[in-house]
């Protein structure tokens, strides 16, 4: 089966290097790691490769750096991060997440030049949760939860932005005040009934390489 294996670190885990795998993008995977109480920071994205057998690879990297693994029974190596990119460079298709816009673009005629309607018209359209079929009013919840084990939900106001904590934002804020970290992409990090964000704009909007 088609998959994705995936490479993180955590900054509160130095030196250490987890492997796993996922048949969804990766980006959700690792954000529903990072969304578990019991990690303190998010963990961070190293590399992913598409390859065809995940779960082979996958066996066959833990077995490259066995004599590193810090837990039989958990994916975590004592080893240099540039020595497992450089493993999983040989086994498939290096995947390079493209970014799902949450902050609208303010574009003045200046700088509205050939290049930039160039790379607009290719790249897919921004989040708009009226266009995935979310109504304001709806809520999205947050996949981890509180300090005290609370639901965190945010609200729809409109077609680009969310109410949170009594304040109208766009995703990617609100993001940034659950997690108290910067430069994070929001939508792996909330579901809508049930289902991830990002899966929901993948069905709504296929990349053109899409398997049919």
């Amino acid at each position: 089966m088609v998959g994705y294996v995936y490479a993180v670190t955590n900054k509160a885990m130095p030196g250490l290097v987890k492997i796993g795998i996922t048949t969804r993008s990766p980006s959700v995977r690792i954000a529903e790691l990072s969304a578990f109480t019991g990690v303190p920071v998010a963990f961070e994205e190293l590399h992913a490769v598409k390859v065809e057998d995940h779960q082979k690879v996958e066996r066959l990297l833990c077995e490259v750096f066995a004599d590193k693994r810090v837990n039989p029974q958990r994916e975590f190596f004592k080893v240099a991060p540039e020595a497992v990119v450089a493993a999983m460079r040989l086994t498939g298709q290096t995947f390079i997440e493209e970014e799902i816009p949450d902050v609208e673009e303010e574009v003045t005629d200046g700088e509205a030049n050939e290049e930039l309607r160039q790379r607009r018209a290719k790249r897919r359209p921004n989040l708009d949760f009226l266009a995935l079929g979310i109504d304001v009013g709806s809520e999205l919840e947050y996949i981890g939860t509180g300090e005290e084990g609370e639901r965190i939900v945010a609200t729809v106001a409109s077609a680009r932005k969310v109410h949170y904590d009594g304040k109208e934002m766009f995703l990617t804020n609100a993001t940034e005040e659950v997690t108290g970290q910067a430069g994070i992409r929001g939508t792996a990090y909330w579901k809508y009934k049930g289902e991830n964000l990002v899966d929901i704009y993948e069905r709504a909007h296929p990349r053109e390489d899409a398997d049919s």
